[in-house]
């Protein structure tokens, strides 16, 4: 499956909708909340919830305070696959992961981790590679000779001439 398909089954603005061209750009936190609601809590009554929540971080009392051991492991257990995370994409993003495999690729990365990809990195490393693999390219193209550090050019070198000749 490529990119652009990957993209059309990925879970971007909650548990139950899936980008399309045909998305719900109009989801609101209300939808959201809905979404968040179906998944384990941990019981605990309003009071202490909102107290805790409502505590700026930093400041919060220790989960033991308010939570027996028990409870907190089976807390803790709720995150033994990872965690759900939420990032928003706007129709703008989603409308650019139909224009090329690329563009996919950028969208599905943000959605799954909230980062733009490196993409000049990414294409740095592949580019070093496929010298490594075809060494003969340094000499062809000395310009790829900046992708390499002057010890790595020294052990490089000589496998390029070595494979023109």
């Amino acid at each position: 499956m490529n990119d652009l398909g990957k993209i059309n089954k990925m879970n971007i603005a909650d548990s139950t909708n899936v980008v399309s061209k045909e998305a719900n750009y109009g989801s609101n936190l209300h939808d959201s909340q809905k979404e968040m609601d179906k998944l384990p809590h941990s019981g605990f009554s309003s009071k202490i919830e909102d107290g805790v929540i409502s505590t700026p971080k930093g400041e919060r009392p220790s989960p033991g305070r308010y939570m027996t051991d028990v409870e907190i492991k089976k807390h803790l257990a709720l995150f033994d696959d990872g965690a759900v995370v939420f990032y928003t994409i706007s129709k703008e993003n989603a409308d650019r992961a139909f224009k090329s495999p690329q563009d996919a690729y950028e969208v599905m990365i943000y959605a799954e981790t909230g980062q733009w990809p490196n993409v000049k990195e990414e294409k740095k490393n592949a580019d070093r590679e496929l010298m490594k693999k075809f060494p003969e390219l340094l000499i062809r193209i000395p310009s790829n000779q900046e992708l390499f550090t002057e010890d790595e050019l020294k052990e490089l070198m000589p496998l390029a001439r070595k494979a023109l000749e």
